[in-house]
């Protein structure tokens, strides 16, 4: 099985721009963002769809996204 990108970010063998981490996710900079203020929210528990997120990964994956979509968007404003 080749080595999944994302848990290698959060394992800490590649570098990313984490913008937010915590027990349950990390937020990262897209190094190819499709936007400005384009980020990825990535579990701390290897997953390939969020079907696989039971729903405390689920919860903490949504409180992330709503939580930083705010800090972007007053940072963007600025």
């Amino acid at each position: 099985m080749r080595a999944c990108v994302f848990c290698e970010i959060i394992a800490g063998r590649k570098a990313a721009s984490a913008v937010h981490a915590d027990d349950s996710v990390v937020v990262i900079l897209d190094h190819k963002p499709a936007t400005v203020g384009h980020v990825l929210v990535i579990p701390r528990v290897h997953m390939t769809g969020l079907a696989e997120a039971d729903d405390a990964v689920g919860t903490a994956i949504w409180r992330a996204l709503d939580e930083d979509a705010a800090l972007i968007r007053e940072a963007l404003a600025r």
